[in-house]
């Protein structure tokens, strides 16, 4: 019975990896920065304050990523605006 509970609770911890996986490659996070976040997650020997650092320098990254796409997408804006709005 504990064997059936351990396998659960391992793919269950198994799923929840795959799909953070999958939303940090396509948010653009390499496979590094990803490796990173899920060993400070997921390993047993590390401190509960070096996970939480590398979070905390994850959110920081997240943050600076969100502000310079949107960066990127007032560009884009301007730049559709001045194609519709170019005289033939």
């Amino acid at each position: 019975m504990k064997w059936i509970i351990r396998r659960a609770v391992n793919d269950e911890e198994t799923v929840e990896k795959l799909r953070f996986i999958q939303m940090a490659k396509a948010v653009g996070f390499t496979l590094a920065e990803i490796k990173e976040v899920v060993d400070a997650w997921y390993k047993k020997q590390l401190s509960k304050t070096a996970k939480i650092d590398v979070l905390n320098k994850k959110l920081l990254q997240i943050e600076e990523k969100m502000k310079e796409l949107k960066a990127v997408k007032r560009q884009i804006a301007i730049c559709k605006f001045n194609i519709e709005n170019e005289i033939d």
